[in-house]
């Protein structure tokens, strides 16, 4: 069965380097528990809160740790016959990291064909028809609403068990994914 992964807050974790970034920034108090609040980020001005995404999917991204249990459970669904892709909102300038986090990784279980970035939100959903996904994996409710649902099934990965009205099916971590998937590939 052919899924999509979204890479960034996925896959990847980069908390730990926001907690880093953060504190350099004068947030001294940011913690790993803290960073991903909505009040927490509004501290920031706009143009500081682009900055700091910006060095953490530059050079920083590379030596990232990954999400908890992601890499073991890609791997397993791998070689448990799916066939999966990563589509991923980076700008040109962080592309390449992206692809070195993926080869340090993921080698192996996702080749380089399989692996696709979009300029925006909306162009994943196009991938995804495009690519005929059967699930996609994603963190932010904002891309799944451009998914079609007649074709792809939008997973929600909620880590932080926070979108419980989530209009779309929802895991909150690695191993519930690779249930959701088990269970739709009997179906296939």
């Amino acid at each position: 069965m052919k899924i999509g992964i979204d890479l960034d807050d996925t896959v990847i974790s980069h908390t730990k380097n926001f907690v880093l970034l953060a504190h350099e920034r004068g947030h001294r108090d940011a913690t790993e528990d803290t960073v991903h609040a909505a009040a927490f980020k509004a501290r920031f001005s706009a143009d500081e809160y682009r900055s700091v995404k910006e060095t953490l999917y530059g050079p920083m991204s590379v030596g990232a740790e990954p999400m908890r249990e992601s890499v073991d459970t890609l791997h397993a669904l791998a070689r448990g016959g799916a066939d999966i892709f990563i589509i991923s909102r980076r700008v040109p300038s962080s592309r390449e990291f992206a692809l070195r986090w993926i080869a340090k990784h993921l080698s192996g279980t996702v080749s380089f064909e399989k692996i696709f970035f979009t300029e925006n939100d909306e162009e994943k959903g196009a991938v995804c028809a495009l690519l005929g996904l059967r699930l996609f994996l994603d963190d932010k409710r904002e891309v799944l609403r451009h998914i079609a649902k007649e074709t792809t099934l939008p997973v929600l990965f909620d880590r932080f068990d926070a979108e419980k009205d989530a209009p779309f099916a929802r895991v909150r971590n690695w191993r519930d994914f690779y249930e959701l998937y088990t269970q739709k590939a009997k179906i296939v």
